[in-house]
């Protein structure tokens, strides 16, 4: 498999509140734009992996964007790999839930029962955000390092330079013919 095609396999196996979650920022920060926002969870979700599944990319291209999701990822998801990221999310949700208390007509009271819930939703979120982190440090692994990405590209360059074997009256010879 291409390092994109285990890319989309792992996205996939996560939950789907996670892919949604991915597919966001994955989406904001590969295609710089803010018209991919409007799009919203599974179109963000379909944008994503429409983007690392496009067919007949050259090794070249398919070792560039799987280097810019790596890339991507790890920059989003660094804060909910550590107790610090996390904390920071409780404090703008605390800060949040305190302005709306001092003045319920502010923009933050409309958002103050979504971030209680979100606050108290807080250790569920980072047991599966550990998960996360554990399946996609093994992804990194076994497939994306520099050297899995060049290997995979070596291999692949190299199969789109051997000869088509050629029978002795000069025929190319298909496969399964």
């Amino acid at each position: 498999m291409s390092p994109l095609e285990e890319i989309v396999g792992w996205i996939e196996k996560q939950e789907s509140e996670i892919q949604s979650e991915i597919a966001g920022c994955a989406a904001y920060l590969l295609f710089e734009t803010d018209d991919v926002l409007a799009l919203g969870g599974p179109e963000q979700l379909e944008a994503v992996k429409r983007w690392l599944g496009e067919p007949h990319l050259p090794p070249y291209r398919a070792v560039g964007r799987g280097v810019r999701f790596r890339a991507c990822f790890e920059y989003f998801a660094e804060g909910r790999f550590t107790e610090s990221g996390w904390k920071l999310s409780e404090d703008l949700l605390r800060e949040t839930i305190a302005e709306a208390t001092r003045d319920p007509n502010s923009e933050a009271a409309r958002f103050a029962l979504n971030a209680q819930r979100r606050l108290n939703n807080i250790p569920a979120r980072k047991e599966k955000w550990r998960q996360v982190g554990h399946s996609w440090r093994e992804l990194v692994q076994a497939h994306l390092t520099n050297e899995a990405l060049s290997d995979w590209s070596a291999s692949e360059t190299s199969k789109g330079m051997q000869p088509e074997p050629i029978n002795v009256t000069g025929t190319v010879i298909k496969p399964g013919s």
